[in-house]
């Protein structure tokens, strides 16, 4: 650093790197305070000003006249506030108030009017302040005149003629340097501020100038990284530069002006488990993440697992998602063993088909995008703002036959017909956990046989409770389309209207019962069935010519094994249900009747 490229070095780094001159100055005056305040003292009241004209920082030591009558202000300490990497950036006002705070806090920056008059000959007045110059050139033009006549030796004709021209200019610089000392020195002797301990200040000084340029210069290119790089979505094609430890890789890729590359991470989770790495192949991925600060090495984080990835290859081969009429509204995916890809799709215009926009003739703009993501297949399913049409799409190729809905857990129960459960659970869950992750929707599946297997033994735990009638428990439920013990136990007697009163209140308080049970840890389902037929048997005579045996279970397997059931049913239901007449169903009725009363 020297009072002939300070000026040229600025202009030089803010025309490259496109940081302001006066940032750069500012930069400069701060780093030099936070040297000085190194070397003279933390509580020295100095200023750092930039000079325009001979290209150099000049130092100040503030220091304000007093009187008699005017002690020190003791202020609280204050932190150095570190900014911009450690380099104490501070705006010009910060700066003042802080010379202010220092004058009038410490001793070290005041003198007394007196004293001032009488040893110093300063006509001042108290609150009045003198400047006095931190003389540090000397020191630094002495190392530059050192380093050009070294270079001098090893040039010759006009380089070495322009170096002379130089080191003439920097020797009558040193000589008024050294004057000015003198001038100085002779007038205010230890008021001035000198490196008594030989710390080397110009030394000291020239290091901080150097730090705070490159961190300038490294911040400007961050910067610049993230205004060209942040928000930018397109498929970009990046080179393999290296590898890193544990999996990363680096890659390269042209920046948008085209006149640099720029380094970027692939992270191990974000490469594609199929694709095959080497130096110097050429992949493509998306920018995932733009940091505007960095901690690591790499500001731009790549992937190839992104959903923009997909998205943005659809737009490459589907024109109509290019020219916004078909709107891709989710992807998921999957990886590992069970690899696959589900696409929600949905058109802007009802006359276009948006899956098969994006299938395309004989499925080729579909394969095109499958071989860019390593051959995964990739399903294409109708977007659907109604939840449960979207889930029944996402499960697709499987039917749906029926839906519970838990709209606050976010989750549905998904019943679909026996021959279609295992399409729609797809090969080790992968068609569910596909359509789980698209919908944003928690879903179990469960085949016909299994959920009417499971309903009947709902109901069948309720009507065991007393006061549940069987035959207003299966209207209450088929009337208001509940299903489940947490369905009926999170509703209110006048949603069961189509019973009475009392059998809803009934109901309501057997499901709440059971709710109870299993919030302590009972598995209210577990053997319940084999309980419940022992327990049903149990009540039935051992001997009878009408409740026999085999009676017993038939009217077991449709939830109708306790003889209170039977006796609490019509005989118009009972016949429906076991497939008897009316006549037979009454002759079991009045029979199980009989028996209870005889208990």
């Amino acid at each position: 650093m020297n009072g002939y490229d300070l000026n040229q070095l600025i202009a030089q780094v803010a025309k490259e790197k496109g940081i302001s001159q006066e940032k750069l100055q500012e930069a400069l005056e701060n780093a030099m305070l936070k040297a000085a305040k190194k070397v003279f003292g933390a509580h020295k009241a100095i200023e750092s000003v930039f000079d325009e004209t001979r290209g150099e920082i000049t130092l100040h030591h503030v220091i304000k006249i007093v009187g008699d009558d005017e002690d020190p202000i003791e202020f609280e300490e204050v932190e150095e506030d570190e900014r911009d990497g450690g380099n104490y950036l501070l705006r010009q006002e910060e700066r003042d108030a802080e010379i202010n705070r220092l004058t009038a806090s410490y001793a070290e920056n005041q003198l007394h009017v007196d004293v001032a008059r009488r040893e110093y000959a300063l006509d001042m007045r108290v609150g009045q302040f003198i400047r006095l110059p931190v003389l540090y050139q000397a020191e630094l033009l002495t190392r530059q005149l050192d380093a050009l006549k070294a270079e001098r030796r090893s040039r010759k004709g006009a380089e070495r003629e322009a170096l002379d021209r130089q080191l003439r200019a920097l020797e009558a610089r040193l000589l008024e340097e050294r004057a000015q000392v003198q001038r100085f020195s002779e007038r205010f002797g230890d008021l001035l501020l000198t490196d008594t301990e030989g710390r080397g200040f110009g030394r000291i000084a020239a290091q901080a100038a150097k730090v705070v340029i490159q961190e300038k210069i490294r911040q400007a290119e961050r910067d610049k990284i993230y205004e060209e790089f942040h928000g930018r979505e397109e498929i970009e094609v990046v080179e393999i530069r290296r590898f890193e430890a544990g999996g990363d890789i680096v890659v390269a890729l042209s920046a948008p002006d085209h006149e640099q590359q720029v380094e970027a991470l692939l992270p191990r989770g974000e490469q594609l488990p199929q694709e095959s790495y080497r130096l110097g192949k050429k992949i493509r991925c998306v920018i995932k993440e733009v940091l505007k600060e960095s901690k690591g090495q790499h500001q731009l984080i790549v992937s190839q697992r992104h959903e923009n990835f997909i998205k943005k290859l659809f737009e490459q081969n589907v024109p109509e998602i290019y020219h916004g009429t078909v709107e891709i509204k989710g992807v998921a995916r999957l990886y590992g063993d069970v690899r696959g890809v589900k696409v929600a799709v949905w058109s802007k215009e009802g006359s276009v088909d948006p899956a098969g926009a994006c299938i395309g003739p004989n499925g080729t703009r579909v394969k095109h995008v499958e071989d860019e993501i390593g051959g995964d297949k990739i399903e294409v399913v109708t977007w659907s703002s109604e939840a449960h049409l979207f889930v029944c799409n996402a499960l697709q190729p499987a039917e749906v036959s029926r839906l519970l809905i838990d709209h606050e857990a976010r989750k549905m129960e998904v019943i679909v017909p026996d021959s279609q459960l295992s399409k729609a659970i797809g090969k080790r869950g992968k068609n569910v956990r596909l359509a789980s992750m698209l919908t944003g929707w928690s879903l179990d599946i469960y085949a016909d046989s299994k959920m009417k297997e499971r309903e009947a033994q709902t109901l069948e735990l309720l009507a065991a409770y007393e006061g549940v009638r069987r035959e207003d428990l299966e209207r209450a439920c088929q009337q208001s389309g509940l299903r489940t013990i947490e369905q009926l136990a999170d509703v209110t007697p006048a949603q069961l209207n189509s019973v009475p009163p009392a059998s809803a209140e009934a109901i309501i308080a057997a499901a709440r019962q059971l709710m109870s049970r299993r919030d302590l840890g009972e598995d209210i389902y577990q053997g319940s069935n084999e309980t419940n037929r022992r327990s049903a048997w149990a009540s039935w005579p051992r001997s009878s010519e009408v409740l026999t045996y085999q009676l017993f279970e038939r009217c077991h397997q449709i939830g109708y094994g306790p003889l209170n059931t039977i006796s609490s049913t019509t005989p118009e239901v009972l016949a429906g249900k076991i497939g008897v007449t009316e006549p037979e169903a009454y002759t079991i009725i009045a029979a199980a009747r009989a028996h209870i009363q005889q208990r």
